[in-house]
């Protein structure tokens, strides 16, 4: 998990593309999974802003997310191949 500052986070939006700062060791990810994935992506509150990945149901695809580091819900992963082995399984 990536924790980015206000800076990077703003320059991350073009082309998706993140510079990393530092590496939270908080454990924002949910020990249980089930239907949850099906909600759609929650941002949370806080400001925390720390790179995550969702699926994104329509598309069924995972897709990055700036996670704010509280609250929020269970659809959020810490990386790309962490998502697609829960939801493309």
């Amino acid at each position: 998990m990536v924790k980015l500052n206000k800076y990077q986070l703003l320059n991350s939006t073009k082309g998706l593309c993140f510079t990393f700062s530092k590496i939270v060791h908080k454990n924002p990810f949910p020990t249980f999974i089930s239907g949850s994935v099906l909600s759609p992506m929650s941002e949370g509150g806080c400001t925390e802003f720390v790179l995550l990945w969702y699926f994104h149901r329509r598309s069924g695809e995972c897709r990055p997310f700036v996670y704010g580091g509280c609250g929020g819900n269970q659809n959020r992963f810490p990386s790309r191949q962490e998502c697609q082995k829960w939801c493309h399984e």
